[in-house]
């Protein structure tokens, strides 16, 4: 309950800012967030901790990791 209101308030606080914004995903869990970010490659990610099934560090991480090994499979 208390996470969902705090998703709602920042949706609202982004779209104050700048009514152009666009929410692409709300994630429960690092493999989802993992899967939203590989997809659709977003600008900006707003991340708790932790989520439900570990740390959003991991998140973060694979996105890096991802991006260089991406690159690497284009410079050989």
């Amino acid at each position: 309950m208390k996470i969902r209101l705090i998703r709602q308030t920042l949706k609202s606080m982004l779209k104050s800012i700048n009514a152009g914004v666009q929410i692409i995903g709300e994630c429960e869990s690092v493999q989802e967030a993992i899967i939203v970010t590989k997809s659709c490659e977003p600008e900006l990610v707003f991340l708790d901790i932790n989520l439900t099934d570990g740390n959003s560090k991991m998140v973060f991480l694979s996105s890096i990791f991802g991006r260089l090994e991406q690159k690497n499979r284009l410079l050989r």
